[in-house]
């Protein structure tokens, strides 16, 4: 359906790039899909397009795409999914589907990085948490929270992140905070870390002997 944009998803040629400031073909691909008016007639078609917003780092596509699924009916009582809106025609592919993308848009992961919040909408879910995700480092995420003032008479809106490692090995991981916020404070409990580039990622070096416990605040960047 979309083989043009097999590296960014669900390939990780182009995902694991670290800045999305790379990905303007793509970002138009996608641009013209929901112009055409694909990508939201069918469940997969959905799935496809919030995958692709999670790997471009895009919280408005990821948001408008979780609406439409939900307001156009693709999903049972039984939350089995459907193919086409108004539970029509029983189609299991976005079931499993799903909470793969939502997962993403809150941790995306490759063999040696963690980025926290890539596409999450925080003006929708300005707070929340998440606990037990194994990320494809080999490090779980023990617990992730996140809290955000989105009021609109605040210009410089601020975050605070807090994310748990843990790590059954001594090993060194790159984390990256959300590119849409610049850091304004960073700390580690329980690792040593490393600025790599400001903003963008630190290398987290984690002991298989304790857990990592890293705060961060973020205030608004200029992306």
């Amino acid at each position: 359906h979309s083989s043009h944009l097999f590296g960014l998803f669900p390939g990780f040629e182009l995902s694991s790039v670290p800045s999305s400031d790379y990905f303007s073909p793509e970002r138009r691909a996608v641009e013209k899909r929901i112009e055409a008016g694909r990508g939201d007639r069918s469940a997969h078609g959905l799935v496809h397009m919030a995958f692709f917003a999670t790997r471009l780092r895009d919280p408005d596509v990821f948001w408008r795409t979780a609406s439409i699924f939900a307001r156009d009916e693709y999903s049972n009582d039984s939350l089995l999914s459907t193919h086409n809106p108004r539970r029509e025609s029983y189609n299991l592919d976005a079931t499993p589907s799903w909470p793969a993308a939502i997962r993403g848009a809150i941790v995306f992961s490759d063999e040696d990085f963690i980025e926290v919040l890539p596409a999450l909408p925080v003006e929708q879910v300005p707070s929340g948490s998440i606990s037990g995700m194994w990320t494809r480092t080999g490090v779980t995420v023990e617990h992730l929270d996140w809290e955000f003032e989105t009021h609109h008479d605040c210009e410089t809106p601020s975050g605070s992140v807090e994310i748990v490692l843990a790590s059954e090995t001594d090993r060194e991981i790159t984390l990256r905070p959300p590119q849409r916020w610049e850091v304004r404070s960073f700390e580690a409990s329980g690792a040593n870390t490393a600025r790599i580039d400001p903003n963008t990622s630190y290398r987290i070096s984690l002991s298989d002997d304790a857990p990592a416990r890293i705060p961060f605040e973020l205030v608004t960047g200029s992306a």
